[in-house]
């Protein structure tokens, strides 16, 4: 006859809750889990991380958020040609060869008068390159509409928080000719 004391009753409840404790982690997906942002980091901005890429969202001319790719290995930002069609004009830019990590590519187009927000930053450019990014979407399984490049990022302190997906873009001291939480940095 099975023991009924408290004890023993009690000790075969905590195996049986420890056990589909273990269960229950076992089958939990290790992502996503809930955000938190501590309140200095309520300013910060969201980003997503796909492997190895780090994707921000960012607007364009006043557009709904697009998924920009921070690429370190880019010269400049660029757009996609399809969000770029969807925001602006296009035209073909004859002058500029492009050359990146998998070899060259064969069009390159330009559009005028396009203004990048991201997060509390903003930079005014006159004429950013276009080029068709539907490869990097596919291979990605979401939509890359440009990518940071350095030009941007160098003049910039960046700080990540992997574990709550959340990225701060600061203008570093002295940089000058751009625009931060609606106002001009200068020197």
């Amino acid at each position: 006859m099975p023991d009924s004391t408290p004890s023993a009753a009690g000790s075969a409840t905590a195996v049986a809750d420890a056990g589909q404790l273990q269960s229950a982690r076992e089958e939990a997906p290790t992502t996503p889990r809930d955000r938190y942002v501590a309140p200095e980091m309520k300013d910060w901005t969201g980003f997503f991380h796909f492997d190895h890429l780090i994707l921000i969202p960012a607007h364009i001319n006043e557009s709904k958020p697009l998924l920009f790719l921070m690429d370190t290995g880019a010269e400049d930002n660029t757009l996609s040609l399809k969000a770029a069609r969807s925001i602006t004009k296009v035209s073909v830019n004859p002058w500029v060869d492009v050359q990146g990590v998998r070899g060259s590519v064969d069009k390159v187009y330009k559009a005028d008068r396009v203004n990048l927000r991201v997060g509390r930053l903003v930079q005014n450019e006159w004429t950013v390159d276009v080029l068709d990014l539907s490869s990097l979407s596919e291979e990605t399984g979401t939509e890359v509409s440009g990518l940071l490049g350095i030009g941007f990022l160098w003049n910039l302190e960046i700080k990540l928080d992997y574990r709550d997906g959340l990225v701060d873009l600061i203008y570093a001291q002295g940089t000058k000719g751009y625009q931060a939480a609606g106002r001009t940095v200068s020197r």
